[in-house]
Parts: structure tokens; sequence; C-alpha cells
């Protein structure tokens, strides 16, 4: 045997206990030669106890630390994880009464577009079509895929023109210019007739 270990009580309280073999080795026989020892021989052995009162006190007082602290932070990330929920929750309660509001006015203004009978256009500040109603695509030939997000300066107003309109639409946008109530002029036709609009 090398070494024994063990976990015992001694009156009642933990230790470990730690015993090894003495090992004759060729110097012990300058001495002990003459009790009949040999090299490799056992002649007796070592042991150490030692108390684990203090030790074991202080490891269930850091793993009652880790247990709290890990409970406190599973409980903040619970209580943060929550919040959040409720946070987007509420977020995404608001969206979508908005998305539904938009869509009930967006089909609103559609039927209010499809049976105006006046032509009705919409351009962003650079001159693309954000909006043009059956009317408009009727009397252009276009179909309203085909003249959504394209630039109506370009596509419908003649050339002669374009510079003179371009530079009406400009300063209304900059509001060097009060917006137009009436503006007459005239387009080209996906067919390629000039017709007033």
């Amino acid at each position: 045997m090398k070494e024994r270990i063990e976990f015992t009580k001694i009156e009642n309280e933990p230790y470990f206990r730690l015993m090894r073999p003495m090992v004759t080795e060729k110097g012990c026989l300058k001495c002990h030669g003459f009790q009949g020892y040999k090299v490799g021989d056992i002649r007796g052995g070592v042991s150490v106890s030692i108390p684990l009162s203090l030790y074991l006190q202080r490891e269930r007082k850091e793993l009652m630390q880790y247990t709290l602290t890990h409970i406190l932070l599973w409980i903040l990330g619970i209580g943060g994880i929550f919040f959040i929920f409720q946070g987007l929750k509420k977020s995404i309660t608001e969206r979508k009464w908005a998305e539904v509001k938009i869509i009930n006015e967006k089909e609103k203004a559609e039927k209010y577009l499809s049976i105006s009978e006046a032509i009705i256009l919409g351009l962003d500040t650079t001159g693309i079509v954000t909006l043009i109603n059956r009317r408009g695509c009727d009397v252009l030939g276009y179909e309203e895929k085909e003249i959504l997000g394209k630039n109506w300066f370009e596509t419908v107003i003649p050339t002669e023109q374009r510079d003179m309109i371009i530079n009406v639409h400009n300063k209304v946008i900059a509001g060097e210019m009060e917006p137009v109530e009436y503006f007459e002029n005239e387009v080209i036709t996906k067919a390629g007739e000039r017709k007033y609009m």
C-alpha cells in the first residue's frame, strides 16, 4: 500500500486522515539494518488528521452566498424578461391597432379615389409617383403598377415643358410658392398621345 485517505469522525467531529507507510530505503539500513529490515520493507507509518469543521463551515457559508446570489440574479433576470415582454406586448398591440387604422384609412381613401371622376395624383419631393387613382390610369393608359414608383416628369411630361413644370413643383415643395389649386399641362399617354391634364 502506498497511502490511505479517509474522511471520518473523531469525537463526533469530521476529520480528514492521511496515512502513508514508511518504506525502508538503502540509507535507512545504516541505522536500522541490525533490526532485520531490507530495502522495500515497511517499517512503520505516518498519520495526519486534519479537523474539517472550519472548512465545512466556510464551504456552507460560500455555498449559501452563491445560492442566494444565483437566486437573486435569477429573480432579476425573470423580472427583466417580464418587463421587457410587457413592453413589447404593449408596443405590438399599439402597432397592430395602428396598422388596422392605416388599412381602414387606406381602404376608405382607395374607395374615394376609385369612384372620383377627377384625376388624383400623389408625388414625393423628387417627383416619384406615390399615388394615382383609377381615372388617372384610364386617361394615361397605364396600369397602376406601371406608373407607381416612376418619375412623373420623365414618364408623362413632354420634354419641352418638363423644366417649367419641375420648377413649379420644386417651388411648391420648398415653400417659395403657394400650392397651386389648378394647373393644367400636357401629358403623354402610354400610347404616345398628347392630352391635357
